[in-house]
């Protein structure tokens, strides 16, 4: 009659044998998976930025939007304090030059359309340097 433990008497004993130690095979298992982010739109950034503007190039660089959008926000204050001041020693006839605020936005706007577009580009090349170091080539080459 076989030996049972004490409170499990259809379980194997504790020791069924000796450990083996885990060793994964060096030739088997799936092939190494190459992660790869997507290629990013230069039509799509140009519409983004042409109708959202600074906000549209979050699409294509998310760093290049926050720069661009701190140093316009900056250019704004900037400008606003100087002509306040100017207002005020020239006793109000500085005030016109607030006419020339909105042009810090258009110069932003500008600046967003070329800059996504850019970024977008140098993106899409990054990624076919990457590819091209890893040895793939894609269909049809």
């Amino acid at each position: 009659m076989p030996q049972q433990q004490a409170g499990h008497p259809q379980h194997a004993p504790l020791h069924p044998g000796p450990i083996q130690p885990y060793a994964a095979p060096a030739a088997y298992g799936p092939p190494p998976v190459m992660m790869r982010s997507a290629p990013k739109s230069v039509g799509v950034t140009f519409v983004l930025t042409f109708f959202f503007g600074v906000l549209g190039m979050f699409y294509a660089t998310t760093s290049g939007a926050l720069i661009l959008l701190g140093v316009t926000l900056g250019a704004i204050v900037l400008a606003v304090v100087v002509i306040g001041i100017l207002s005020v020693l020239t006793l109000g006839f500085g005030a016109a030059l607030f006419a020339f605020v909105p042009l810090i936005g258009v110069a932003a706007w500008i600046t967003s359309m070329i800059w996504g577009c850019m970024a977008a580009s140098r993106h899409n090349e990054r990624l076919a340097a990457q590819y091209a170091a890893a040895g793939y080539r894609p269909p049809g080459y």
